[in-house]
């Protein structure tokens, strides 16, 4: 299983447990995972820390034994709309469970049986923790595309043979395009026809410790007017060091500041801005990419022990746990590289 705790911001798991009989063993192994848990007895106190904590999952343990179950499931939904976000086991004897199996999957619980073993009930923990963790990475990325969606300044992805795959709203705006009607065009059409060679010849200094070059190119309006741009670029490769994509900011300079002094102070502005930006961007996206790869290794060596395991699923959980490692050494380079450019930038004494 791996280890957890080298990471400063540990998950945590909110036990709601009336007469204090979770097993020993759970907290113990969730703790070992630096997975903080805080055992409370009664429902207030649950939701109380629901409301005011940030918790992953809930561990409810029901000892409910009058086989309603109604009233417990009044106030799982009541913990789920004060923490929309949070996973929830419920550790239910199998008497208790006469609800509708629709209700439950409607109120996004997951069921454990009491007389499950405890592998079982911290398997279930840790898929909920996953599925906390993956939905918050989904809604970083969803702030982080609105984020370059809304900036000023034109962003365009596209692979190394200039076919476009991303372009944020303000490259659409300044080309009279539509959403997608970028799609399977070349970045090279925005350019004068004298300054493609140029960006050519540029994409071939890229290596995996030189990720990010700056040059000025004259761009064709939709006017007809040529406009003068800074490209700052920046090359994504893949975990075998092969250039993926390559994604340019674009600021017109034309009628812009012209003297070096000022263009220094411009660049130097955007500068903290972006190494703001991706500080905490990393911060924040670092948790759960180590979260994903120690699950998934936590699942491999459980599997493990089990017989008659296809390999494909194996394989596919080794794979799922190195990728997530190639996306915190993106998240890495880009903090790293942020960090150079800063101090290169500050003047000197």
């Amino acid at each position: 299983m791996a280890d957890m705790t080298q990471y400063a911001t540990p998950t945590r798991v909110l036990v709601m447990d009336q007469d204090a009989k979770c097993p020993e063993q759970l907290l113990s192994v969730l703790q070992s995972q630096a997975i903080e848990t805080k055992v409370v007895c009664t429902t207030q106190d649950a939701i109380d820390e629901l409301r005011f904590s940030n918790y992953a999952a809930l561990l409810f343990n029901d000892d409910d034994d009058d086989g309603d179950g109604q009233q417990t499931l009044l106030f799982l939904q009541k913990a789920r709309a004060c923490a929309p976000q949070v996973q929830i086991v419920w550790l239910i004897e199998p008497s208790n469970i006469q609800i509708p199996e629709d209700s439950i999957l409607q109120g996004g619980f997951t069921c454990v049986k009491k007389k499950d073993s405890c592998d079982e009930l911290i398997t279930a923990i840790y898929q909920a923790v996953h599925r906390y963790h993956a939905r918050a990475l989904h809604r970083l990325q969803m702030r982080f595309e609105t984020l370059v969606d809304d900036l000023s300044d034109q962003v365009v992805r596209y692979l190394p043979d200039g076919t476009i795959t991303f372009a944020n709203r303000a490259f659409l705006e300044s080309f009279n395009l539509k959403p997608m009607d970028y799609k399977g065009r070349l970045v090279f059409e925005f350019i004068e026809m004298s300054e493609r060679k140029i960006i050519s010849n540029l994409w071939e200094q890229f290596t995996p410790r030189n990720t990010v070059l700056t040059l000025d190119v004259l761009m064709l309006m939709p006017t007809g007017l040529s406009v003068k741009c800074r490209w700052t670029n920046r090359a994504i490769y893949d975990s075998e060091d092969q250039l993926e994509e390559i994604q340019s900011a674009i600021c017109e300079i034309t009628r812009g500041a012209h003297s070096q002094e000022d263009m220094r102070l411009f660049d130097g502005e955007k500068l903290n801005t972006v190494s703001e930006m991706v500080s905490s961007f990393a911060h924040e996206l670092n948790q759960p990419l180590a979260a994903i790869a120690n699950y998934n290794q936590g699942c491999i060596k459980r599997l493990e022990r089990l017989p008659d395991i296809p390999a494909a699923i194996l394989d596919a959980l080794q794979a799922s746990s190195e990728q997530s490692a190639r996306a915190r050494e993106i998240v890495r380079r880009l903090r790293d590289l942020v960090e150079k450019r800063e101090g290169e930038n500050e003047p000197n004494e």
